[in-house]
């Protein structure tokens, strides 16, 4: 069901009145507090969470994607806290319109910092027989699932514009952005890299050495097929 158009208001309105009524406000509604306050909470805590695994299996640069994110999320929602006491509040509006469109982006990169990772050799082909492995490969295609469905939403939303039909239904907004988001958060904590993709954890190091070993065969291959061909 779509929401009433928004009725022209006086362009100095900064709270709620007579002159001023919730309608005319960009959303057409105050943000529930509830809701909000939960959102925000979660998102803090799954904040907390991923710096503590994050740190425990020194998964850094996917600690830093994922808690961004969670940062972003949380703030946000802070943002549409704010709104609820006055849906007028332009600091508020600000402050969730931006944190909430761009968090995803660092969960995504939080994704892509799996797949990236994806080489076919035999002892990759072993983890399929880890069980903990097959559930984080879920969790990931949850991950992705979810905020494709998020940004699926968000596309027609802001394309109506700022008070566009779409954009002023809460309920949408929960299931089909907070709630995706969500998810996705959950599946990137529950299951997290470090417990159930060894390969992620304590690599800081081990990467450049990886990498020098590597340049170094390449190098000495080369010179061997030189003296070869000489």
């Amino acid at each position: 069901m779509g929401a009433p158009p928004r009725p022209d208001v006086p362009e100095w309105c900064k709270s709620v009145t007579t002159d001023c009524p919730v309608a005319g406000t960009v959303y057409g509604y105050a943000p529930s507090l509830s809701a909000n306050t939960f959102f925000a909470s979660f998102f803090g805590l799954a904040l907390l969470l991923q710096l503590y695994l994050g740190i425990r299996y020194k998964t850094w640069t996917y600690m830093i994607a994922v808690s961004l994110g969670c940062l972003a999320e949380c703030i946000g929602y802070v943002g549409r806290i704010m709104m609820s006491n006055n849906p007028y509040d332009d600091l508020g509006f600000k402050i969730q319109i931006v944190l909430l469109i761009f968090a995803p982006a660092f969960l995504a990169a939080g994704i892509y910092l799996t797949l990236r990772r994806n080489r076919l050799t035999h002892n990759a082909l072993v983890l399929w027989d880890n069980r903990r492995f097959k559930f984080f490969c879920g969790a990931v295609v949850v991950a992705y699932v979810t905020i494709l469905i998020r940004c699926i939403y968000r596309i027609p939303e802001l394309l109506g514009g700022w008070g566009g039909e779409l954009m002023r239904v809460e309920v949408d907004f929960i299931i089909l952005e907070s709630a995706m988001i969500v998810l996705t958060v959950v599946a990137q904590t529950v299951f997290h890299p470090g417990f159930c993709f060894s390969a992620m954890a304590n690599t800081i190091g081990k990467k450049h050495q990886h990498s020098k070993l590597a340049s170094m065969s390449e190098t000495e291959l080369e010179m061997l097929g030189r003296g070869e061909s000489a």
